[in-house]
């Protein structure tokens, strides 16, 4: 009795084990993969930040399906504002300037079922090549100058110029900013604002 007890005992232990592998698949698929190529020596990359990185993504077959290099110009992004697929917003965290990383990327953290367009299939692992050039917080609102949003501007950073008319008549408007009226005079969120910034 005492022998089929601890068989008994071992059996579940052993079919315990194995529905935990089981369940635990499918939580590792979905991690992302993270090596370090290159260390870096700049500033760390934090969420806020507008960060410049040039990389090249490739499928799982080796296939190249979009690189920056070619074009001639790094990607810009604000790091932690949800621009980009969440395998980026994860891996790039925390990468120094100069440092180079190689991105695996799960479909749930990448395009998921629904792929990108004719070039990234539907549940598609992406493999990307990352390297983290410029790091810079973006100008603060009090602290901002003419040409500190004149230089943002050249980073690429779209300036939404939300004051109302007659102050843009009074102290003028920065060049190539978008131009809309945040509040009407009675100091209501103005419509044309929801309408373009907030649906």
């Amino acid at each position: 009795m005492l022998q089929i007890t601890r068989i008994i005992a071992g059996l579940r232990r052993f079919f315990c084990l194995f529905l935990a592998l089981g369940l635990c698949a499918p939580l590792s698929a979905a991690e992302l993969g993270i090596d370090i190529t290159q260390e870096g020596n700049g500033a760390t990359a934090q969420n806020g930040m507008q960060v410049s990185v040039h990389y090249e993504g490739r499928l799982s077959d080796g296939t190249v399906f979009d690189a920056s290099r070619p074009r001639g110009q790094a990607f810009r992004f604000v790091l932690g504002a949800g621009q980009v697929i969440q395998g980026w917003e994860q891996g790039i965290l925390g990468m120094k300037e100069g440092e180079r990383r190689i991105l695996t990327i799960p479909p749930k953290l990448g395009y998921g079922a629904r792929g990108a367009g004719a070039k990234i299939p539907p549940n598609a692992t992406l493999r990307f090549e990352v390297e983290l050039l410029k790091t810079a917080w973006p100008p603060k609102l009090q602290q901002a100058r003419n040409q500190d949003l004149q230089e943002a501007q050249k980073n690429g950073t779209l300036i939404i110029d939300i004051r109302r008319p007659e102050e843009w008549a009074q102290t003028g408007i920065i060049e190539g900013a978008e131009l809309i009226t945040a509040f009407t005079k009675s100091g209501q969120l103005h419509p044309q604002f929801q309408q373009k910034f907030m649906s």
